[in-house]
């Protein structure tokens, strides 16, 4: 499933693909991801943030990024934003990070929870 969605080298099919072969830089590109799945949707976005010739073609990015903050789960399920023995990994510093590095890149970027 993440093959189709994205990944860092988007296949025939995928959404990162699909994205490439039809936008040019010149194109005002928003771009929406909200897919209930944490997994899927950070596939999506270090598709776009670790591949040039991607995040060239992004101009704005908006995003649900589901993480725990103050032990309070914001996501769509027990687990989300757990690794597999309960150890958060997606905490507000993470995503804070993360829209940094997606600025850095030059796209306009919002989350929310």
């Amino acid at each position: 499933m993440e093959q189709a969605l994205a990944g860092t080298n988007p296949t025939s099919g995928s959404f990162l693909q699909m994205l490439l072969s039809t936008a040019k830089v010149e194109d005002f590109v928003i771009i929406k991801v909200d897919i209930d799945n944490t997994d899927v949707e950070l596939t999506v976005i270090k598709g776009i943030l670790e591949r040039p010739e991607i995040f060239r073609l992004v101009d704005e990015l908006y995003f649900e990024y589901h993480f725990n903050m103050d032990g309070l789960n914001f996501g769509c399920g027990t687990n989300m934003g757990n690794d597999k023995n309960g150890k958060v990994i997606h905490d507000v510093d993470t995503a804070v990070k993360l829209i940094v590095d997606l600025r850095k890149k030059g796209i306009r970027t919002q989350f929310w929870i």
